[in-house]
């Protein structure tokens, strides 16, 4: 047999993985979803970059205006169909802010309920 120093230094090889086939043929597998667009990679150096303090903050009043606001403009502008498919899911956007927004509204009720509460019992 022949020990060719070629064959001795493939351990220390880029292309060598440590899972064996079953890690080169998942690697391979999702380069290939990436390239017909079922996956997206993420470059997580990208997402660190992304400063959060200059996202526009919404209120929840003016989340709930704006689908009010869509809704008008996809009844107006848009064909039958899509006004519809789009009213449904602003409709289920809305009723999800309207309950964040409740939500909000009874905690903060409740809170201001509990330090009036609280207020009372270290007045007496």
């Amino acid at each position: 047999m022949l020990n060719l120093v070629e064959e001795e230094e493939i351990s220390k090889s880029g292309y060598r993985f440590a899972g064996g086939d079953a890690e080169i043929v998942a690697k391979v597998n999702h380069k290939m979803a990436v390239k017909r667009g079922e996956v997206v990679e993420v470059d997580d150096e990208v997402e660190e970059a992304v400063d959060e303090e200059n996202e526009p903050e919404i209120k929840l009043s003016e989340a709930i205006h704006l689908c009010e606001q869509m809704e008008c403009i996809s009844i107006t502008y848009g064909t039958c169909e899509t006004s519809l498919n789009l009213t449904r899911h602003i409709w289920k956007l809305w009723i999800e802010l309207r309950q964040r927004e409740t939500a909000g509204l009874l905690q903060s009720m409740l809170d201001r309920g509990a330090s009036e509460c609280l207020l009372k019992h270290i007045i007496m």
